[in-house]
């Protein structure tokens, strides 16, 4: 769709990034989690037609953007339309912090012996889960019914939050950290095998800390398939970031793919970690699959070559 900005007419063009807001607004509508994701493409658009015409760039960037967001206008009215309310976001996602992130911080707070990496597992978390989600739930019950206000319960689950953030800066950045390590460290092949072959959030204590120890039992199998997968991407990574550095000097090689690209491909691998992994699940990693198999694929490339050159100079 990047190329299709070269040797066409702009109607054409900017029909193309047109359907790639609608592509993209379509994915969003599956996983809300690529809300803004079209930045990663704006961006990659303005380096694909760098030292071109600029109003070529707006133009098309302006068609992506229109393609996205009729599809979350549509989503709003369909949503007003049903609660009176319009939104273009799920309600979970502005309990999440509260739920995933506020929680550990109060435990580290209280508890200064407590570590970041046993949190999973500490019964202090689970207490002030549970005194904050009471706080919350009375906080939005309307006095006159008696019931808890959807709207209202988001507004105060962020506001909640975010006082508790502002009150523990550095255990939020601790807890925030690690769950983005957690989730960005490795790459799970078992993950669907868990989700049917386990109960999916149990309330039963004991059941949770027994399906996490099975769990543990994976990791060294877990940890030997992210090696085999995350090193040889880091080093396909380096190789396009090293050609593309090298291509500016006299003589440069050919970049294996373009700037454009290569931008793309690493803000989505930056993207996904930066919008939910701060949640600490390695699921909604699991979208960055599709860039490292281009730079895995650049690794094996250059690993073979080498290995050729190698081979041919040991010959001679």
């Amino acid at each position: 769709v990047v190329r299709s900005g070269d040797g066409s007419r702009m109607v054409w063009r900017g029909a193309a990034w047109f359907g790639l807001g609608l592509l993209l607004g379509i994915a969003y509508l599956q996983r809300p989690i690529s809300l803004a994701l079209p930045v990663a493409f704006v961006l990659a658009t303005c380096v694909a037609f760098r030292g071109r015409s600029f109003g070529r760039t707006v133009a098309l960037s302006i068609a992506l953007v229109v393609g996205y967001g009729a599809v979350l206008i549509g989503l709003g009215f369909h949503n007003q339309a049903a609660t009176g309310h319009f939104a273009v976001t799920p309600g979970q996602a502005s309990n999440d912090p509260l739920q995933y992130i506020a929680p550990r911080v109060l435990a580290l707070a209280q508890d200064p012996d407590l570590s970041v990496t046993d949190l999973n597992d500490a019964p202090a978390v689970d207490l002030q889960a549970a005194a904050l989600r009471a706080r919350v739930d009375e906080a939005a019950r309307d006095p006159a019914t008696g019931a808890v206000d959807p709207i209202r319960l988001d507004t105060v689950s962020v506001d909640l939050a975010l006082a508790v953030f502002a009150e523990h800066p550095w255990l939020t950045a601790e807890v925030i950290g690690w769950h983005v390590f957690r989730a960005t460290g490795h790459v799970n092949p078992f993950q669907l095998y868990f989700f049917y072959d386990q109960i999916y959030k149990p309330r039963d204590g004991v059941l949770d800390r027994r399906q996490t120890e099975a769990r543990y039992s994976y990791l060294p199998w877990i940890a030997a398939y992210s090696f085999l997968v995350l090193v040889p991407v880091l080093i396909g990574w380096a190789v396009a970031t090293r050609a593309l550095w090298r291509i500016r000097r006299p003589g440069g090689i050919r970049p294996p793919i373009p700037l454009w690209l290569h931008l793309l491909l690493t803000l989505m691998i930056l993207y996904y970690p930066a919008i939910g992994g701060w949640l600490g699940n390695d699921r909604y990693i699991l979208p960055n699959i599709l860039p490292y198999s281009v730079y895995w694929a650049l690794a094996l490339t250059w690993l073979t070559a080498h290995w050729r050159l190698r081979r041919a100079a040991l010959r001679s």
